[in-house]
């Protein structure tokens, strides 16, 4: 590797170059690194803020705004973004799904996004790198053994066997080892298979100032996560599947984490509006 301060000594040693003008070249040197370094800091910072999420919470009794919060859209959405763009597939060095034709279309929660036994109003970190939720929590778990136990019977987050209606609404199951399945997944408010988006505002523009967003409606119902601590929320990029009613190529597309909110109270339930922009 070059060595400049060794060379420059040699260089006066040998009497070839005065201490000055190298005082003068090293001078040079080190403004065109550090102006290399602020455009490319500068550049960084600037796309981070190209995309972003605000994700505001209300009470669905009375419509008041209980908390509102920044969200991460992670590397993979904007990767993906760019990809539709540009009409190119994912770089090489970047593993990923490559299911077409996703969409935005799901959203789950959890209480992996904060310490809620000594912290839990004090939420962890996102990073862009996040490819799940840290402790993911069941809207709804199918039991079918729901009835003989007055700890499962009690709770309407159980039941039985889910209904057709249900079946369009919960998906991300996964089958637990006790013979229960748990569905983390779940669409939009009133999303059907025709309406993807349900009763989502959808777009936001405004000719004026050149704001353009998009926002979504989703719920958490109270008998949905019944007895839970709820700190973070992500959004799913994926296809639906029509002829198996699932969901194909799931990937994380955002990830938000969040004061903690307990859901143990029958009356406990969540309004989110989830607003994406550019």
């Amino acid at each position: 590797m070059f060595n400049f301060d060794r060379f420059s000594r040699r260089l006066v040693e040998s009497e070839a170059m005065e201490q000055e003008k190298i005082d003068e070249i090293s001078s040079r040197v080190e403004t065109r690194d550090s102006n290399a370094i602020n455009i490319k800091s500068d550049f960084k910072e600037d796309i981070g803020n190209y995309i972003k999420g605000i994700v505001k919470f209300s009470n669905p009794r009375t419509g008041e705004l209980i908390h509102q919060e920044e969200n991460l859209v992670l590397m993979r959405t904007r990767v993906w973004l760019l990809e539709k763009l540009f009409g190119k597939g994912i770089p090489s060095n970047y593993n990923a799904d490559s299911t077409p034709d996703r969409t935005i279309c799901l959203f789950s929660i959890g209480s992996g996004g904060a310490d809620v036994n000594n912290a839990a109003f004090s939420p962890y970190t996102v990073k862009y790198s996040d490819q799940k939720l840290n402790r993911p929590i069941p809207f709804v778990v199918e039991n079918p053994d729901k009835e003989n136990s007055d700890l499962t019977a009690n709770n309407p987050s159980m039941i039985e066997e889910l209904s057709d209606e249900q079946r369009r609404k919960y998906y991300l199951p996964e089958d637990k080892q006790d013979g229960t399945t748990s569905f983390y997944g779940k669409r939009f408010t009133n999303a059907t298979k025709e309406n993807p988006l349900g009763d989502s505002k959808g777009w936001i523009i405004d000719n004026e100032d050149g704001s353009v967003a998009f926002s979504l409606k989703m719920s958490v119902e109270p008998d949905e996560a019944r007895g839970s601590i709820v700190n973070e929320l992500g959004l799913w990029l994926a296809k639906y599947n029509e002829t198996e009613n699932k969901f194909d190529g799931t990937e994380l597309a955002t990830r938000l984490t969040f004061d903690s909110r307990s859901l143990k109270n029958l009356s406990d339930g969540l309004d989110i509006e989830y607003i994406i922009y550019i």
